[in-house]
């Protein structure tokens, strides 16, 4: 009896490390598979002034009723008075002369409170951004405020024809056309993004190319508007493209006018390069790429740790079988 009692335990060891062996790898694919998965937005050269109307309509109700109503709990907005704020800031210009202020009674008629330490403003860094924020999860960026949330990424520009709104067609954002109806509302609804921000503001910029560009909506709208003494601390995250020498890292190029602007407004600063959690998150999309091996060696780690209690065991087991074996049946 005790033979066999050692023999089914040795088999049933045999069979967890298989189906854990298995479990394991079937886990991982899992994981790889889900944070791998990007939103795809399809291409709106489709849309027309109805349509956009009814995207701008649900996407109202969405954000207001299903995803933050902790945000409206005054009320929620008037979608509808909203739709007219925002059409009647360009509606029958001409493409390239909408200026950002023309936005500033649609951006605040749909302001609202943005949760302390939870502001996350990018430049260069648009995807990595979203994904990040968790659509307000985490943090909130400027898609993840209502204004941003009600246009993001629907096309749209001005034009003396009726129906005096384009959302099929528009010319591209250029020296020659700084003021169209695209640029102009991000522009706006950025600065009024920034000055609701209160706490610790984090910002995330890529560190591969120029970090801290003059020419960004951060640099020009979004940090100006950050209000002192409502905002203590400014946290600067540094990226850098995958595989790609960084250009720029924390205390130097760019990043060191950044310092000393946020600390002539009154802020504390902060910057990291290559933050843990932003690192993973890129390799995520790009495991393959030699800066990721790091995950194969967390991996490979792991799973060699979980192999090991069941060979050790298999192996304990198989000589306490030889040893019975040989000290009572021989």
């Amino acid at each position: 009896m005790i033979i066999d009692a050692l023999l089914k335990l040795t088999l049933l060891l045999s069979s967890l490390y298989f189906v854990t062996s298995q479990r394991t790898a079937d886990r991982d694919v899992s994981i790889t598979i889900d944070v791998s998965l990007d939103y795809d937005v399809s291409s709106p050269n489709n849309v027309t002034l109805d349509i956009a109307k009814s995207i701008f309509s649900g996407r109202g109700q969405q954000y207001q009723y299903v995803q933050h109503p902790e945000l409206f709990k005054d009320g929620p907005k008037n979608v509808t008075d909203l739709w007219v704020k925002f059409i009647d800031a360009f509606q029958y210009q001409t493409p390239c002369t909408v200026d950002p202020s023309n936005f500033s009674d649609f951006v605040n008629a749909a302001a609202h409170d943005i949760p302390k330490d939870k502001t996350l403003l990018w430049s260069k860094t648009r995807t990595l951004a979203n994904t990040y924020s968790q659509s307000g999860g985490r943090y909130f960026t400027i898609t993840d405020s209502l204004s941003g949330y009600l246009v993001n990424d629907l096309d749209f520009c001005a034009q003396k024809q009726y129906p005096g709104v384009n959302f099929r067609s528009c010319p591209p954002p250029s020296h020659q056309c700084q003021k169209g109806a695209e640029l102009s509302f991000w522009r706006e609804a950025s600065r009024k993004f920034a000055e609701l921000a209160s706490g610790t503001v984090h910002v995330l910029l890529n560190g591969s190319t120029i970090a801290y560009s003059n020419e960004s909506i951060f640099y020009g709208y979004e940090l100006p508007s950050l209000r002192e003494g409502t905002v203590t601390e400014i946290r600067a995250l540094v990226v850098h493209d995958l595989g790609v020498r960084g250009r720029e890292k924390c205390g130097s190029g760019t990043l060191l006018k950044l310092q000393a602007d946020v600390r002539k407004r009154g802020f504390k600063f902060q910057c990291t390069d290559d933050p843990a959690d932003l690192r993973h998150l890129l390799c995520a999309d790009e495991p393959a790429t030699s800066s990721c091996r790091f995950l194969d060696n967390d991996h490979t780690s792991s799973g060699n740790q979980i192999q090991n209690i069941f060979k050790t065991s298999a192996v304990r087991v198989v000589l306490i079988y030889t040893f019975f074996y040989w000290r009572f049946v021989r």
